[in-house]
């Protein structure tokens, strides 16, 4: 029998060399003295490392890296409030099944008890949030921890693992065994359950399947869709399970959901839990079908029909081989069709609506009309994302992000932070509502400093408005619920190193912005991105495009806010979820960047009782550069100078970029 390998080093090489046998590939921290070695490791091989101005926002940098890759994402903490500012994260990644791993910092062993800095024993608070939780004794057991701790990770049902290394642990050198190749073990469906759901959902009249995020989390999309087909069942989803089947293909449905909920007599519920979010599996007469990742999945407060728990590919592609009786179920589907139809067209009314205050239906009907096929929507917020779930259908699997059925705000600045590191030249769009942005916006520092661009719309009500309207219908009176008034998010952001602009009247959403460009043609796979390290130059514009959306090629973060008047109720019914944006513009671009920076931009729509709010601003990102003066736009109307930054009375692009003229600085918008 071979004797393993051995490798040496101090923990941070140790831990680096497991966590890279088991597909890691960055790190996202804020920095500490506890975990410096980590950073060692990282910093002498070349090991991508990304920090940030709060940790949970490293954890959910790290969350949104393990849901839309399929791989673990590494949060790297340092001890006692670097560990306890990371639980919220941790818990979410817990309760969406996402394989995060958090190492923490720890304080030191041998002095243990006598009131070390930041001292505290972790496991306690984080084991009822993670997987998996120990503290590793010896440098010799770091690479069989870190494995132990990404095994119990991606197993099914997958979630968070945690690991802490006292201090003299990490910091001390020595040898220990090399990491084995990972070995996960598979979940194997009970045949006989399978079977039986096979013969429920087949024979029912009027079936329905409702999919969520373990479908994608278990690349089961193409067994999916497989199902699907093969028994005629209509299908919608929930969370990452959205865009598992493109809003074109005739078994799509989202917008008629209550007419199939109430008229179904099979509803298959797969990849997601019997929540809040589906009336806790209670459809009246209709038998429930769940069909879970692990045993551990199967509701307990209610008794399905059946309930296979196991990899979710083998259990769809034996219901696709399904040979038993089958029901025609076509004019379900025509049914379930008609009122398909007849939501979307009311929907489309309510986009195109001219309303004062601006009505989120109208921004999601502008933010529609660009958004490319493959861009990733984020959604953080309460109020104001909750219409996204209405209006906005993603068109391929693994590009929706929302919070999940934990519904942590303060989410959006990490999953925009893994979300652009995946997908270096996708658009990448966060949708935030005014309270969330309290939780993390100043990472959009973090964004900026490190060329990360995104863009984020910010709904500015100045109120907290699920709680401000129920607890005025309840107790006539409401506390605690309001936020300052027209706060001016654009300039936040542009302090931050960003850009942005004001709107606040409906017609101002999409003037003067031509129609964008068909999306250029990739050949990214969906099913199994390939992580590519960020764009770190100057963005790439491909020649001949005429109109090539700026901020798809990772050229500016935007942030737009819309109003509404603090008494007007809005409906919050639908799932947090997330949006789509409207691109920048430019005739024939190409610019060149004098320091290889991107750019950062920001919009923001003011109250409606400050019509006068329209403002637009590009601070650099981090840096002067320039436009080509062969491919400079042109502008749409006449701007004025307003200190560094220029104001357009009709809402031109913004650019995030700034051009020398006559030996003064003029900044573009």
């Amino acid at each position: 029998m071979t004797s393993p390998e051995r490798i040496e080093g101090h923990g941070g090489e140790l831990a680096l060399a497991a966590l890279r046998a088991y597909g890691v590939r960055e790190m996202f921290t804020l920095s500490g003295g506890h975990v410096f070695p980590l950073y060692d490791a990282a910093h002498k091989t070349g090991f991508p490392l990304y920090d940030v101005r709060h940790e949970q926002s490293a954890v959910f940098a790290a969350e949104a890296v393990a849901k839309l890759q399929r791989r673990p994402g590494l949060a790297v903490l340092t001890a006692g409030p670097g560990v306890t500012n990371g639980i919220s994260g941790l818990t979410s990644a817990y309760f969406n099944g996402s394989p995060v791993l958090v190492i923490g910092g720890r304080a030191p062993a041998f002095r243990w008890g006598s009131g070390s800095l930041q001292e505290i024993d972790h496991l306690p608070l984080v084991a009822p949030v993670t997987k998996y939780a120990a503290t590793v004794g010896s440098g010799e057991e770091i690479p069989g921890a870190v494995a132990t701790a990404l095994t119990a990770a991606l197993t099914a049902h997958r979630g968070p693992a945690f690991l802490d290394l006292p201090l003299e642990v990490i910091f001390s050198a020595t040898d220990a065994d090399a990491p084995a190749a990972p070995d996960v073990p598979l979940v194997e469906p009970d045949p006989d359950e399978v079977a039986r759901a096979a013969q429920l959902i087949a024979s029912a009249e009027r079936p329905v399947i409702i999919a969520g995020s373990d479908v994608y989390a278990g690349d089961a999309v193409a067994a999916l869709r497989e199902a699907a087909e093969t028994l005629h069942v209509p299908v919608f989803t929930n969370g990452m399970g959205r865009g598992a089947l493109p809003p074109e293909h005739q078994l799509a449905f989202a917008k008629s959901r209550r007419t199939a909920l109430k008229g179904a007599d099979v509803i298959a519920v797969i990849g997601t839990p019997l929540d809040f979010r589906l009336s806790f599996g209670d459809f009246g007469s209709a038998q429930v079908v769940h069909i879970v990742d692990a045993p551990t999945q199967r509701a307990s407060h209610v008794t399905p029909a059946a309930s296979p728990a196991g990899d979710l590919r083998l259990i769809l592609s034996a219901l696709a081989d399904y040979e038993g009786v089958r029901e025609d179920h076509a004019d379900w589907i025509a049914t379930l069709r008609v009122a398909e139809d007849a939501a979307k067209a009311r929907d489309a009314e309510e986009m195109a609506a001219e309303t004062d205050p601006i009505r989120p239906a109208r921004v999601y009907g502008e933010l529609r009309k660009v958004l490319a096929r493959d861009a990733v929507t984020i959604g953080d917020g309460g109020d104001f994302v909750s219409y996204a779930g209405r209006y906005l259908e993603p068109a391929e699997p693994g590009t929706w992000l929302d919070p999940g059925p934990y519904g942590c705000l303060g989410t959006g600045m990490g999953y925009a932070m893994g979300a652009r590191i995946t997908y270096p030249d996708r658009q990448v769009c966060v949708l935030m509502g005014d309270g969330a942005s309290g939780f993390s916006l100043m990472d959009a520092e973090s964004l900026a400093r490190q060329r990360l661009p995104v863009v984020i719309v910010v709904g500015n009500n100045g109120i907290w408005g699920l709680e401000k309207h129920p607890m005025r219908a309840m107790y006539g009176y409401d506390v605690a619920a309001d936020l300052q008034p027209e706060l001016r998010y654009d300039d936040v952001v542009k302090a931050l190193g960003g850009a942005g602009e004001t709107v606040a009247k409906a017609s101002d959403l999409g003037r003067r912005w031509p129609e964008p460009s068909t999306p250029a043609c990739r050949t990214w796979s969906t099913s199994s991105p390939t992580p590519r390290t960020p764009t770190r130059g100057p963005p790439t514009w491909r020649r001949g495009q005429a109109g090539q959306q700026l901020w798809a090629t990772a050229t500016s973060v935007v942030v737009r806010t819309v109003a509404r008047g603090p008494e007007e109720t809005w409906s919050a019914a639908e799932p947090f979820l997330g949006v789509r944006s409207r691109g920048l513009t430019l005739r024939d671009p190409r610019p060149t960047t004098r320091d290889g920076r991107g750019g950062v931009a920001l919009w923001t729509d003011a109250s409606a009782s400050n019509p006068k709010a329209l403002c637009a601003v590009s601070p650099g990102l981090g840096g002067p550069s320039k436009l080509d003066r062969r491919s400079r736009p042109r502008w749409p109307d006449r701007v004025r100078p307003s200190g560094r930054a220029w104001v357009s009375r009709d809402l031109a692009a913004v650019v995030a970029g700034s051009e020398r003229r006559g030996g003064r600085r003029v900044d573009q918008s």
